[in-house]
């Protein structure tokens, strides 16, 4: 009875090493063979199976080498007052000031002129009608939207372009001012922020 044992014992760790040798060598085979190229069977007849793939082979497959990801450069990393532009009142030309804070900007950036992403965002002061000042505050941020692709920035279509007129106000002014000391108070909301993240 013990020998008997042993048989079936050394016949099941035959079939078991058969299949799992002629799986890996048939690719995608329902049913395991042997050299011969007959169907294996196990002690009650039936054909031995496997599911076994080149795809789900756990020793063989090399680990996919990593894909390269690009070098990106965000523009929200220099300061705010960097890469924000100024305008004169009721203006949406960019002037001489306008210009160089923008050129001093593109020297921080460097070699990254493709843009991934970003907004340029227009503001108004105050002073004039609500739809008046969001058109104006949008006729600015377009100014240096076309300044950028002027100077050669890439892609620039990604990036979103709006003017929220007088609703971003940040200066505080005395109620009591001249007409032009209250130009010259609210000098900083006529502005333009830029925010943008390149692609190097």
């Amino acid at each position: 009875m013990l020998i008997s044992v042993k048989r079936i014992v050394c016949a099941a760790a035959f079939i078991l090493a058969v299949s799992s040798a002629s799986a890996h060598a048939n690719g995608q085979r329902d049913a395991v063979v042997d050299k011969r190229n007959n169907p294996v069977r196990d002690a009650r007849g039936d054909c031995v199976l496997t599911k076994w793939t080149e795809a789900n082979d756990m020793c063989d497959k090399k680990a996919a080498a990593p894909q390269p990801q690009p070098v990106q450069e965000k523009i929200a990393a220099i300061t705010k007052a960097e890469r924000t532009v100024l305008f004169d009142f009721n203006k949406s030309e960019l002037n001489t000031e306008a210009m160089n804070k923008i050129d001093d900007l593109l020297v921080k950036v460097g070699s990254a002129k493709e843009v991934v992403r970003g907004n340029i965002v227009g503001y108004a002061d105050e002073m004039g009608k609500d739809e008046y000042n969001r058109a104006l505050s949008n006729r600015r941020a377009e100014s240096v939207k076309g300044y950028l692709v002027a100077r050669g920035f890439k892609n620039i279509g990604v990036v979103e372009v709006r003017g929220l007129g007088e609703s971003g106000s940040i200066t505080h002014c005395a109620a009591n001012l001249k007409r032009q000391a209250k130009i010259d108070c609210l000098r900083q909301d006529r502005r333009v922020e830029i925010e943008l993240e390149m692609m190097q």
